[in-house]
């Protein structure tokens, strides 16, 4: 089947207003309910079971949800969407109806969401960014996966076609119909895939103590659960011995006190890094990005499935992290910040990989990332630095801890040490098509953006930097960021110049 034939049968497939499924109603209740903190379920818990309602709050129970109810469902027989002509129009309302009509060429991502009820239901749920809203523009929590897909395809089709008729009044026709016309049958391409052993391994190349996050909500009641599984023998031997001053408390040997410290901190890198797995497991499974005429497409989820998709020219500026370990298993997180709210994120990324993206993003070579920053961001550190350093002395010496607080002291030569290490790890370049930043401290970083897709770009200098004709360059896109801390002022001057230059010159859209 032909584009053109599946854009018609996609057309076809939403040219009549649509509800949601019925169970819309169902993911409604459950969203509102998954709003409530534990918290808040615990204390409603708690006033029920001790009956310190009236009787008249139960009696009138049954009415609110039935109110609620009523509304729910008129709420979702008010909701209807279509595409009519180049629009697609979303009804809505319970007392007043509203009416959106969304040009489909502004409609930046339609995203969908599938939930472990949504796959058991054949359902999905779509969220659709448009050009300027720096959130969802609106969702549609439930209904058949092939009618979302059309949505989806739809809208990257007329996005496309935009861009296409954009660049050709530009270019003055330049590009031939026969070669616009080979591109619309471009191959899709498999640009990255996850299985479970490269999950394993995204997992563990975390900080080790990244996956106790998820038992942050379990210790506020760490006393309670001890005591429920008989841990708390410290606040009984505690009880014992405060009880009589004669009783001597009982010595515990060093070697054992070492021992279990180390078993602790190696149960605890452990338990970590086994829910830091299972997060990976349920967030990127079977996660597939791939490359087609309608621009990248990122799939991954187990239990909660979603798809994400972008055109290149909405990727604005690209990121890069890598901490100790995930450098010593040769990956690295890709961030691709895109323009709206559905970034694409490839965790585990290799060079190879990256190289490739790079090729998509940027269309040609990296710069030599061979300029330094000023040595002036070492004078600022240490002066910075100095004033903690000897505010801290004077109130220590003063304290019961006396001149051995001048040690604060030693923070100055440390932080001397500190900055001439990040100063010679940091570089920036720039090429034609792309501006990049590198910090190689403990966690590596690159930042790179093309300067085509500058919104603004200022160039700012502090009273410390007047003084030394320095300044920096702040870079802002349509979405994201860039800034070059502690430039001379006259290379950043001529930078800002001629990003503005290329900016208005290029023929090359920006998104």
């Amino acid at each position: 089947m032909t584009d053109l034939e599946t854009s018609d049968t996609d057309r076809a497939a939403l040219s009549e207003p649509s509800r949601q499924s019925p169970l819309a109603v169902v993911f409604l209740a459950w969203r509102v309910v998954r709003g409530i903190s534990v918290v808040n379920l615990i204390v409603l818990g708690a006033v029920l079971t001790t009956n310190q309602l009236p009787v008249s709050a139960f009696a009138l129970a049954p009415l609110v949800v039935g109110g609620l109810g009523i509304l729910g469902l008129i709420s979702w027989w008010r909701y209807t969407f279509v595409v009519d002509g180049d629009e697609l129009v979303v009804s809505r309302g319970v007392v007043s109806q509203n009416r959106l009509v969304i040009p489909l060429d502004r409609v930046q991502s339609v995203s969908l969401e599938q939930g472990l009820l949504h796959r058991a239901t054949g359902l999905t749920r779509v969220g659709l960014d448009t050009a300027g809203s720096a959130e969802v523009e609106f969702s549609i929590d439930a209904i058949p996966l092939d009618q979302a897909e059309s949505l989806q395809r739809l809208a990257a089709d007329y996005r496309r076609r935009s861009e296409r008729s954009r660049d050709a009044t530009v270019e003055q026709h330049a590009v031939g119909s026969d070669q616009i016309g080979s591109q619309e049958h471009e191959e899709t391409e498999v640009l990255v895939t996850r299985n479970f052993g490269q999950l394993v391994r995204i997992a563990f190349g975390h900080w080790p103590w990244a996956g106790l996050v998820l038992l942050a909500p379990l210790l506020a009641a760490a006393d309670d659960i001890a005591e429920l599984i008989g841990l708390d023998f410290l606040n009984r031997l505690e009880e014992q011995v405060g009880g009589s001053p004669d009783t001597a408390v009982p010595s515990i040997p060093i070697g054992l006190i070492v021992a279990g410290v180390v078993l602790a901190i190696a149960v605890g890198a452990i338990l970590s890094w086994s829910l830091q797995l299972v997060r990976q497991v349920l967030t990127d499974w079977d996660l597939t990005v791939t490359r087609t005429g309608r621009g990248l497409r990122r799939v991954a989820g187990l239990t909660n499935r979603t798809s994400v998709g972008s055109s290149l020219d909405r990727v604005q500026v690209l990121r890069t992290s890598a901490i100790p370990m995930q450098r010593w298993l040769g990956i690295a997180r890709l961030n691709m910040v895109t323009v709206g709210d559905t970034n694409l994120v490839v965790p585990g990324t290799t060079q190879s990989e990256l190289e490739r993206f790079r090729e998509l993003v940027f269309e040609g070579p990296g710069p030599d990332l061979d300029r330094r920053l000023s040595p002036a961001m070492v004078v600022l550190a240490v002066r910075n630095a100095a004033v903690v350093a000897v505010l801290a002395t004077v109130f220590l010496v003063q304290s019961p801890v006396g001149w051995w607080g001048a040690l604060a002291l030693l923070a100055v030569p440390i932080e001397f040490v500190m900055a001439r290490w990040r100063l010679r790890r940091q570089r920036w370049g720039l090429t034609t098509n792309r501006l990049g930043r590198v910090s190689r401290f403990v966690t590596h970083r690159t930042e790179e953006i093309d300067p085509i897709k500058a919104q603004s770009v200022t160039v700012r200098q502090s009273f410390f930097q007047r003084r030394r004709d320095l300044a920096s360059v702040h870079i802002r896109a349509a979405e994201g960021r860039f800034e070059l801390p502690m430039i001379p002022l006259a290379e950043a001057t001529a930078l800002r110049d001629l990003i503005l230059y290329r900016v208005e010159s290029t023929g090359r859209s920006w998104m």
